[in-house]
């Protein structure tokens, strides 16, 4: 069983929406296995849970780095590839 773990950043204006409340825990029990997963249950990532988790992952990096502006983009782009990659694993 998966469990998704959030970190969350003190109050900031810089800092992303929080998700809202939507799915719980016995939600993700009910799900019925994806073809070709061998009996594994399969996590379905929405797009908007794909967004939510790449601003995040963007949030942190521009905290690590001082919030200096001038490399948002970078820090987007290199997030969609962090949650890409955790994504399809």
């Amino acid at each position: 069983m998966r469990h998704r773990l959030q970190a969350t950043p003190s109050t900031s204006v810089n800092a992303p929406a929080k998700r809202p409340a939507g799915r719980t825990v016995s939600d993700t029990h009910s799900r019925k296995p994806a073809a070709g997963s061998n009996g594994d249950r399969a996590t379905r990532i929405t797009p908007q849970d794909r967004e939510q988790m790449i601003a995040t992952a963007a949030y942190f990096r521009a905290q690590i780095r001082g919030f200096e502006p001038g490399s948002e983009l970078q820090d987007w782009l290199e997030a969609e590839v962090e949650v890409d990659r955790l994504i399809t694993r």
